[in-house]
């Protein structure tokens, strides 16, 4: 009886009982002696009892590679929604989910957002809890399985990088825009940014395609200047800069109603924010806020606060925005180089027909025309801070923004009134009535006790308004850069100053709130 035949007579019997092998393997050893290979029975159990060894080691090999197989599958399935990413000094279970923007899609459905979700293990054990995982030794649960499986995704942090690169390891947040860029005309679109927006200037026109077209074409950058729109409510000014932009930049763009989800704590939605819309959110008199605002514009970082997650330091991409029906928007600072403010065009206030064509123009396929037309404008010499417009409402805010012994200089000036009579020491009571030659056509000559004292009384009746400037040298100092005068002679609590003609007053004061 040859080996091979003896060999599959073994595994024959591998697969009986125990009870049967002992009687086969008998009946085998009779088969090989009778053949003229004789054999003992220990032989033949040794040789039996190896194949069985093989052959439960191959069945084990088997199921464990089944096993595999099936966590791997498991693994990649949910690899395509969760990855594990590293959030400060924390570790979090990251996935995209989706949220309504309040808006229809072409189609007519609601519009949505997708928005990185941070979860704790726990928080994600218990989303996948209804999964099971088959594993080695039985079933396990798929979030444990995941968690440790050597193939699942993974993040060292996360970027901004419509453009590229992505560094390996990182998580790149750019998801697109909003829309498909398309070849056509956009003339409704143009022509109310022209007409309305920029009232028909030709400069301020320049300068909005301009900061639009850079911020589509590089969604990255910090555009580093805040354009800031005023009218009446209804004007238009929400209809290109909240519907149209939001339309473009999708997923990328955001509209607060509110100055803290701008700059205040639990910022999130700021970490893939490349366009905000700041609607009516800020106030006059928060000068913390109005500081945080600056850094917001500019800033090439972010501190992104999120709920049970460190602070964590991002790289900003905002280009901010800003709509208000008020007549004193901000505070802007004379010299302040971050804020264009315009004065919207509101004759086409109530005028429904109108809107409704522009709208649906936007919602068509009118926010593709515009951004490819944005998309090609030559935007590669533009500068936003350097080429930014002097308008004549970024002037009058500043204007509005003075304080201290610049307002109560500008408003020395405005009225053409002079706060006490030339050398008397009469405090102030109200603007002093002096003949008009006396300062259009001269200077005067005061007591500087006196005209400080009628400035510290202005600043009690005008709530405080002196700040700083109650020391004598302070006020002196700050008056010089809106006034021209000099001192003219007296000693000790005598002493007089001149002040130029009201002309030359007016061309000082001029000059200060028109610097670059």
């Amino acid at each position: 009886m040859k080996a091979k035949e003896i060999q599959g007579r073994l595994a024959e019997i591998a697969e009986m009982s125990i009870f049967e092998q002992g009687r086969e393997l008998d009946a085998l050893k009779k088969e090989c002696t009778a053949a003229g290979n004789p054999v003992t029975k220990k032989v033949l159990e040794t040789a039996l009892r190896r194949l069985i060894k093989v052959r439960d080691a191959d069945e084990k090999a088997d199921e464990k590679a089944a096993v595999s197989s099936a966590l791997s599958t498991l693994v990649a399935e949910l690899n395509m929604e969760f990855f594990v990413i590293e959030a400060g000094s924390k570790v979090r279970i990251g996935h995209w989910v989706k949220e309504p923007t309040g808006r229809k899609d072409e189609g007519g459905d609601d519009e949505m957002r997708e928005v990185l979700n941070l979860l704790t293990t726990h928080d994600f054990s218990t989303l996948v809890a209804n999964v099971v995982a088959q594993g080695p030794d039985g079933p396990i649960p798929a979030g444990e399985a995941w968690l440790v499986h050597p193939e699942r995704s993974w993040y060292r942090g996360t970027i901004l990088a419509p453009n590229g690169p992505v560094p390996d390891g990182y998580l790149n947040l750019w998801r697109g825009y909003g829309v498909k860029p398309k070849e056509g005309p956009c003339d409704l679109i143009l022509n109310h940014i022209r007409d309305v927006i920029c009232a028909g200037d030709v400069q301020t026109y320049e300068y909005n395609l301009d900061w639009i077209a850079l911020k589509v074409q590089q969604p990255e950058r910090v555009m580093g200047t805040m354009p800031i729109l005023i009218s009446a409510q209804g004007a238009g000014k929400g209809i290109i800069f909240d519907d149209l932009m939001m339309r473009i930049f999708g997923q990328h763009g955001v509209v607060i109603e509110d100055s803290s989800q701008l700059i205040g704590k639990f910022n999130k939605h700021l970490m893939d924010a490349c366009y905000v819309f700041a609607d009516e959110c800020f106030f006059v008199g928060d000068r913390r806020g109005a500081q945080k605002l600056k850094r917001r514009v500019t800033g090439k970082t972010i501190l992104l606060e999120a709920k049970g997650v460190d602070t964590i330091t991002v790289l900003s991409a905002l280009g901010i925005v800003a709509a208000t029906n008020e007549e004193h928007a901000l505070d802007v600072e004379v010299k302040e180089r971050r804020y264009i403010v315009q004065r919207c065009n509101d004759d086409r206030r109530g005028d429904r027909a109108y809107f409704e064509a522009l709208a649906g123009h936007i919602q068509g396929d009118g926010a593709a025309h515009f951004l490819d037309k944005m998309l090609k404008r030559d935007v590669s010499a533009f500068d936003p801070e350097h080429d930014r417009p002097l308008t004549d409402d970024t002037i009058k805010q500043r204007e509005l923004s003075l304080h201290g012994i610049h307002r109560f200089w500008a408003e020395v000036v405005e009225e053409g009134l002079f706060p006490i009579r030339p050398d008397t020491p009469t405090t102030f009571e109200g603007w002093a009535k002096v003949a008009e030659h006396t300062w259009a056509d001269g200077g005067l000559r005061v007591s500087r006790r006196s005209f400080r004292d009628a400035f510290l009384e202005w600043a009690r009746k005008t709530q405080g308004e002196g700040y700083n400037d109650t020391q004598p040298k302070r006020m002196w100092s700050r008056l010089r850069e809106v006034a021209v005068f000099e001192d003219d002679g007296g000693n000790g609590q005598d002493r007089k100053v001149w002040f130029a003609s009201l002309p030359e007053q007016v061309e000082k004061l001029g000059g200060f709130l028109c610097a670059r």
